[in-house]
């Protein structure tokens, strides 16, 4: 099996939905070349992230105020939204960089709810992402160089917590 290490640099950020926050994180993205950004309490106004950049491509779902939300800055990481897993509070992508497919979820977890219910968001997506590799593996049979053909995986190094 052929390890084949994809790079993404990912960050993290919980911004309080702060306007200042929000242009600071686009400063950083810009100096670091940051890939993907997942954000708790992204900025609002009038059902909008405002403050990020729009060149870039901005996941949120919802019908009330977004506290969850994914940005993908390279224009070759190719990003869907999981409709069924998305809300106001969890956007739930699946991802795909070159012949590496993974998903990925950015969650707000409200103090004032149940933990389960969070948990049980989480099961979900652990499930599909479970399903979607399964389905991989079958296709790979029918001739696709993904799934048990080859091992991928995302370097750690390349994760920040901002």
């Amino acid at each position: 099996m052929e390890d084949i290490k994809v790079e993404l640099k990912c960050a993290q950020i919980n911004l309080k939905h702060s306007r200042v926050a929000t242009a600071n994180l686009m400063k950083y993205t810009a100096d670091n070349k940051v890939d993907i950004i997942c954000i708790q309490e992204p900025y609002i106004n009038q059902g909008r992230t405002v403050g990020i950049d729009t060149q870039y491509k901005t996941f949120t779902a919802g019908e009330a105020r977004s506290r969850a939300a994914v940005i993908i800055t390279n224009r070759k990481v190719d990003a869907t939204l999981i409709t069924q897993l998305s809300d106001e509070d969890t956007i739930a992508l699946e991802i795909t960089n070159g012949d590496t497919t993974i998903i990925l979820a950015s969650m707000y977890f409200d103090r004032l709810k149940p933990l389960e219910h969070d948990l049980t968001k989480v099961d979900a997506i652990l499930q599909h992402a479970k399903r979607s590799e399964q389905s991989s593996r079958w296709t790979a049979t029918q001739g696709r160089q993904h799934g048990t053909t080859q091992q991928r995986t995302i370097g750690e190094s390349t994760w920040k917590n901002i």
